[in-house]
């Protein structure tokens, strides 16, 4: 039986495999440590900082693993909305996130679930 390869599946489609925010402790969907040793292999890059995460240690967690298995880093500004954009500058600002944008995500999940 062939081992079934994500890494594989994303790379045939010009992809990389990349984690994001993996120690961010508020987040229900961020992977586990254990989840995150087993496909280290796989990995390309790890997301270092993302500007809606609330604690630094997370961040710097992340710094510090990625380092560690030797992997490209990235910062991610977790954007929802277009105001929130904008890549022409090409210049990177790692700022946290105003806890108005938190709400407003909370509010755009929960209308999206009730169709408002």
């Amino acid at each position: 039986m062939q081992r079934f390869s994500l890494k594989r599946l994303i790379k045939e489609q010009g992809g990389l495999v990349c984690v994001p925010h993996p120690f961010e402790r508020l987040r229900k969907s961020a992977i586990e440590n254990e989840a995150l040793i087993s496909i280290i292999n796989d990995v390309d890059a790890i997301e270092v900082f993302n500007s809606c995460n609330i604690f630094d240690a997370d961040d710097k967690a992340a710094m510090f693993f990625a380092k560690k298995y030797g992997n490209a880093v990235l910062v991610g500004s977790d954007c929802h909305s277009p105001y929130e954009v904008d890549i022409k500058q090409g210049t990177l600002r790692c700022q946290r996130s105003a806890m108005v944008v938190h709400i407003i995500i909370k509010w755009n999940k929960v209308a999206c679930k009730f169709g408002l």
